[in-house]
């Protein structure tokens, strides 16, 4: 999985490129798709269930006139299905 710090470095090397250009009041976007696999606990059922997919991040970072930093992440999954360990049930 995405560690906090995965992210936080991205935002700042993303910060950091801007203000070395010199722009004030900019803003960018970066997307990337992380590889995940793993196995977790269905709840309901109490089955283990194997999964593999990607997990898309979106991180915008904006710089203000005054020179404010400001970064938001959003994570999505794309593709990720998964087989119960047990049953062999099929999730998407």
């Amino acid at each position: 999985m995405v560690s906090k710090r995965t992210v936080i470095l991205v935002g700042l090397m993303v910060a950091v490129s801007l203000l070395a250009l010199g722009q004030t009041a900019s803003a960018t976007t970066v997307t990337i798709k992380y590889p995940v696999v793993g196995t977790i606990m269905n709840p309901c059922t109490m089955e283990g269930v194997d999964f593999e997919g990607n997990l898309h991040q979106s991180i915008s970072v904006t710089i203000s006139d005054s020179g404010n930093l400001h970064v938001k992440s959003h994570y999505n999954t794309q593709g990720v299905t998964g087989v119960g360990t047990i049953t062999g049930r099929q999730y998407q």
